[in-house]
């Protein structure tokens, strides 16, 4: 019970002398991952290593081992070939499999398994609380992943890469930088997308090409498809489908929802209520109404300012200039073109 408590004293002094000396991402040089030195160091066999850090250290930190490292306080060395086992495992490059409570290496190529892997260059795999690198080549498996660049897979509670990802999120929380391949969760956000979103809101801040799906979606500029229940858009060359509701400045393509909003739709708008400053082409709905069209409007009650084309349905009112024909129950013409009011059949020149 006593040699327990002594470790855990031991092991207890050596985190806390890491962490009062140095944050967690203190290196002594750019893209390593060595901490500072045990106060006593014994140079050894180099097939084994043992730290007692900061105290003491059975091989020399400017040395490599090749083997076993087992770390009771923590253990620093330049580079670690094979199994690398405890509380503190720092290096400068390591190859083979870390498992500790906190994984702090410049370059892994293998496996870290701990609560904390912060390691700059990764290739291959990395399961943890939360997993940390500048660059992520493989597979991220954790509460939380946080990258510069990944290519591979992130998953988790929340997967960040913040500048590109080029591969997949799968997660609660999604973000990245430029998003290339699938994002799949709760919350999908990221600056760029060429690619899958897929989750209950998804957001490309500044350009998507490539496909949303979800109950809310949200795009800057875009060319692709936008299907959920509340798609919103600056600009989509392409669909927007949205169960409820779809919104965009400008559209080229097809908008198709309960209630479609356009201030300029350049091609279809099929929906229950469709809306748009300016309509090219064909708005089809019950209720279609616009400032200006350049095209076909049709089923139920048709409103415009400015027709340039024809007005199909039981109601149908122009209030400024008609340029086409309205045919319709009623038919109504209160600007220039056409009768003031003429059922079945009204032509403006």
């Amino acid at each position: 019970m006593k040699f327990v408590l002594v470790l855990f004293v031991v092991m207890m002094l050596s985190v806390s002398s890491v962490y009062a000396d140095h944050s967690i991402h203190h290196i002594t040089e750019p893209h390593k991952g060595q901490i500072d030195s045990a106060w006593v160091e014994v140079p050894g066999p180099g097939l084994i290593g043992l730290g007692f850090g900061p105290f003491f250290q059975l091989s020399e930190s400017d040395t490599d081992i090749y083997g076993l490292r087992i770390n009771l306080g923590y253990g620093t060395n330049d580079n670690v070939w094979g199994l690398d086992i405890g509380t503190v495992n720092s290096s400068n490059f390591s190859a083979g499999l870390a498992i500790g409570g906190w994984n702090k290496i410049g370059t892994a190529v293998g496996f870290q398994l701990g609560l904390i892997n912060n390691v700059h260059s990764a290739y291959g795999f990395q399961f943890g609380g939360w997993n940390t690198s500048q660059e992520m080549t493989g597979f991220q498996i954790g509460g939380i992943n946080d990258t510069q660049n990944t290519l591979g897979l992130q998953t988790g509670l929340w997967n960040n890469a913040e500048k590109n990802l080029k591969g997949f999120q799968t997660g609660l929380v999604n973000s990245a930088g430029y998003a290339l391949g699938l994002q799949f969760g709760g919350i999908n956000v990221a600056e760029e997308v060429g690619g899958f979103q897929l989750g209950g809101w998804n957001k490309a801040e500044k350009k998507m090409n490539g496909f949303q799906v979800g109950a809310v979606n949200e795009m800057e500029n875009g060319v692709g498809l936008q299907f959920s229940l509340w798609s919103i858009a600056e600009t989509i060359l392409g669909v927007q489908f949205g169960a409820l509701y779809t919104t965009s400045k400008a559209v080229m393509g097809l908008q198709y929802g309960i209630w479609n909003n356009a201030d300029k739709s350049t091609g279809v708008q099929l929906g229950l209520i469709n809306e748009a400053e300016k309509a090219n082409f064909f708005q089809l709905g019950a209720i279609n109404t616009t400032t200006i069209v350049n095209g076909f409007q049709c089923c139920g009650y048709n409103n415009a300012k400015n027709l340039n084309g024809i007005q199909f349905g039981w109601i149908n009112r122009v209030s400024g200039s008609l340029r086409g024909m309205q045919i319709g129950l009623i038919n109504i013409s209160s600007g220039s073109g056409g009768a003031g009011f003429m059922p079945i059949i009204n032509i403006g020149f």
